[in-house]
């Protein structure tokens, strides 16, 4: 029975997919299943025994041989995440977990440990840390407010341009309705873009004015699917109180013009190259034609074929456009 039970523990020992080991606090290795050994580039057992684990060439830079030990000393166990360094140089990540075995007095006889390989999984966990990086440095950076939101319009996220518009702080923001701030009101804005993408599953946008902020903003929400679902949606407000301003005094600017072309006693034409484009109602008047005889027509149409200073008509007109 006894022989049966060693030899079921041997089986484990020599066929686990994860690595295992016993050594000593002086750094000497007493024994170590296959896996280990080809887990660490060796060829054989005895060749990775001839590995002194308390020469730090053995592990990566910032692995702290002293502190397994002392841990695993004080707490009677260990387990940690670690860079180890292979038979060529190359560097492994492992999840370290081990135990002191100690005799009868307390004396610590060895540590015995498994060790599994999570190389890819630390790859996948820096890339990761590198998007979420990338993605708060790009949010940061942008110079209009930018927050994320929950399907409640719950704020899960604000940007510094948007802390500083509402001149409120991150921890006075976040958990907040997206409305209470912006439009200072307890209930869902007219005409919310939000509204809309939920109904559409698809970005929305629309020209809001924000209390808030003092001005008209073009807001714009996309979502996030997480399993074909929305979890969150990003809210951008882009700031067009001045570009509307703008238009505003454009139109107004255009309106006067209007009204000075078409009350002037004057002929007044609008010329593109030596053509007319458009002329008002004094010109029509004056010259006794309708507006079609006029669009499309060149000036020297209009004039006697020579000047009072004998010059060309047609010549003089080219000369002057």
């Amino acid at each position: 029975m006894k022989k049966q039970i060693e030899n079921s523990l041997k089986s484990i020992f020599d066929n686990a997919t994860v690595g295992i080991y016993r050594t000593t606090p002086d750094g000497r290795i007493l024994m170590v299943n296959p896996f280990l050994v080809k887990l660490l580039g060796y060829e054989s057992e005895e060749e990775l025994k001839k590995r002194d684990l308390n020469k730090k060439e053995y592990y990566e830079p910032g692995y702290e041989r002293e502190k397994f030990i002392k841990e695993i000393e004080e707490k009677g166990y260990f387990v940690g995440e670690s860079a180890w360094k292979r038979k060529d140089g190359s560097t492994i990540w492992v999840r370290e977990s081990a135990v002191a075995i100690k005799d009868e007095e307390g004396n610590t006889l060895y540590y015995d440990g498994v060790v599994e390989d999570i190389t890819e999984l630390k790859k996948k966990e820096e890339q990761l840390i590198k998007a979420r990086d990338d993605w708060e440095a790009i949010f940061n950076s942008i110079t209009d407010p930018v927050i994320v939101l929950a399907k409640d319009h719950t704020i899960l996220d604000a940007n510094p341009a948007t802390l500083k518009a509402l001149g409120k702080s991150r921890e006075e923001v976040i958990g907040k309705k997206c409305f209470e701030f912006f439009h200072e009101d307890k209930k869902i804005a007219k005409g919310c873009p939000m509204e809309k993408l939920l109904r559409s599953k698809k970005p929305e946008t629309e020209t809001m004015e924000m209390e808030a902020l003092g001005g008209i903003y073009i807001v714009s929400v996309s979502p996030v699917f997480e399993k074909g679902e929305i979890t969150r949606v990003v809210h951008h407000a882009k700031d067009v109180t001045e570009l509307k301003r703008m238009i505003r005094e454009l139109e107004d600017s255009e309106a006067r013009f209007r009204g000075i072309f078409e009350s002037a006693v004057d002929a007044i034409f609008l010329m593109k190259g030596d053509r007319f484009i458009h002329c008002n109602p004094a010109t029509l008047e004056i010259f006794g034609c309708e507006e079609k005889d006029i669009i499309g027509a060149t000036p020297y149409k209009f004039s006697p074929p020579k000047q009072p200073d004998g010059s060309n008509s047609k010549k003089k007109a080219l000369e002057l456009i």
